[in-house]
C-alpha cells in the first residue's frame, strides 16, 4: 500500500471527526512517509511499519461520544460568498498556505534576475580585444618562455664544453683550467635559473588565460 492509498483509507475512516482534527491526523501520517522516504525506505515499507489504517483510525474514534458513533461528521454550512459562487476547496495535506497581505504590511517581491542573453556589444569588444591585445601579448609571452628554455639548453651545452676543456687541456696553466671550469659552473647556474623562469612563465600564463576568459564571460553577459 503506497502513501496515497494509505491516506485515502485513513481519511475514509475518520469522516466522523471534524475537518480540523482529521487534517491534523492525516498531516502527521504524511510526515511519517516523508521522513521514511528521506531515510531510503519505500512508501510500501513505511505503510507496513505504520500498520493497518483502519485499525489506526479506530484508535482515534474510540474517544468519540456514543451519539457521534455510527454517523459521519457533517460540518456546519458556511455562509455563502457575496457573489453566490460555489466554491469547492479540495483538501491539500501538507502543502503550505499563504494568507493575502494585510493592510499596512510590506509586500515582498522577488528580486529581478540578470538576463543570460549574450551582449552583442560585449562580443564585439571581446573579439577586438582578443585580436589586437590578448593574442599579440600571448605570443610575446610564449616567445619569452621559449627563449628561456632555449637559453638554458645553450648554457648547459656551453658549460659541458668548458668544463670538459678545462679538465682535459694540457699545457695551459692551472689558472686557465680553473677559470674555464668556473665559467662552466656559472653557466649551469644560469641554465637552472632559465628553466625556473620558464616554468614560472608557464604557470603565470595559465592563470592569466583563466582570468581573461572569466572577464570575457562577464563582458559578453554569459554569467548571471
Amino acid at each position: 500500500m503506497n502513501k496515497s492509498e494509505f491516506i485515502a483509507a485513513m481519511e475514509a475512516q475518520l469522516l466522523r471527526l471534524s475537518k480540523a482534527d482529521r487534517d491534523d491526523i492525516l498531516n502527521d501520517y504524511e510526515s511519517h512517509f516523508v521522513n521514511g522516504v528521506a531515510e531510503g525506505k519505500t512508501e510500501e515499507e513505511v505503510s507496513a511499519q505504520l500498520g493497518d489504517p483502519v485499525e489506526l483510525a479506530a484508535v482515534y474514534l474510540e474517544n468519540l461520544p456514543e451519539s457521534a458513533k455510527g454517523a459521519p461528521y457533517i460540518p456546519e454550512p458556511e455562509a455563502p460568498e457575496a457573489n453566490n459562487a460555489y466554491r469547492n476547496d479540495a483538501p491539500n495535506y501538507g502543502a503550505p498556505t499563504y494568507d493575502a497581505p494585510q493592510q499596512n504590511q510590506p509586500v515582498y517581491t522577488a528580486a529581478p534576475t540578470a538576463s543570460s542573453e549574450p551582449n552583442a556589444g560585449g562580443i564585439v569588444a571581446v573579439v577586438l580585444l582578443s585580436i589586437f591585445v590578448a593574442l599579440p601579448l600571448l605570443w610575446v609571452i610564449f616567445g619569452l618562455i621559449m627563449g628561456a628554455f632555449g637559453t638554458s639548453i645553450g648554457c648547459m651545452a656551453g658549460s659541458a664544453a668548458l668544463i670538459t676543456l678545462g679538465a682535459t687541456t694540457a699545457g695551459w696553466g692551472a689558472m686557465t683550467a680553473t677559470g674555464l671550469i668556473l665559467i662552466g659552473v656559472s653557466l649551469i647556474a644560469l641554465c637552472v635559473l632559465c628553466i625556473c623562469l620558464g616554468i614560472l612563465g608557464i604557470k603565470g600564463t595559465i592563470q592569466l588565460v583563466k582570468w581573461y576568459v572569466e572577464q570575457c564571460k562577464k563582458m559578453i553577459g554569459g554569467t548571471k
